[in-house]
């Protein structure tokens, strides 16, 4: 690599350890991230700074801004952190790769890999052992599905990252509520 890498979400430790890395190497580093004051914008590695609209409120506003930088500046790779910054540019996967690379899957397939019940469903196709899982769509089914279930239960969204939404419920009577809650927050559960 001869040209610099922007590397976005600069506040988290995953930013912060992707511009030491970088930087250590001798490889030009540009921060990005939508909070001015986030800690990876302060590092001693970075050749520039960019502040961009915060893709949590506006994707469009973020992918715009991230494109347009990509335009005017030559880079030889762009390192989106977490799904904040990745799904937004992934959408626009063919419009990013003719300015830089960009070593992600499409929107489709980091979907279809966020889609839990689809995970689950390829992983019994392949022999896999799974827990017993059950989307639900409705408070009737998740009572159908505690007929077969013990407690405890993990109430979690149908397409999450780490462990945002997850509830582990030990009483059979809190799992009705848990699901609402899930289901009410994330989505489909």
């Amino acid at each position: 690599m001869s040209g610099p890498v922007l590397v976005l979400q600069t506040q988290t430790r995953g930013g912060i350890a992707v511009i030491r890395s970088l930087g250590e190497k001798g490889i030009p580093v540009v921060a990005a991230d939508s909070d001015r004051l986030g800690v990876g914008l302060f590092s001693r590695y970075c050749s520039r700074r960019l502040v961009y609209p915060d893709p949590e409120v506006n994707k469009d506003a973020f992918s715009e801004f991230v494109l347009l930088e990509l335009a005017r500046h030559k880079y030889d790779l762009v390192v989106p952190m977490f799904d904040a910054t990745l799904l937004p540019l992934a959408r626009k996967k063919a419009q990013v790769e003719g300015l830089t690379r960009f070593p992600f899957l499409d929107y489709e397939s980091l979907m279809r890999g966020r889609d839990k019940a689809w995970t689950v469903a390829i992983a019994r196709q392949c022999n896999v052992r799974v827990p017993a899982t059950y989307t639900v769509d409705s408070e009737e089914q998740v009572e159908s599905a505690l007929e077969s279930l013990e407690v405890p239960v993990i109430v979690r969204p149908r397409e999450t990252s780490r462990s945002r939404g997850l509830r582990l419920v030990a009483r059979r009577e809190d799992v009705p509520s848990a699901w609402r809650e899930v289901s009410g927050c994330f989505g489909p559960a």
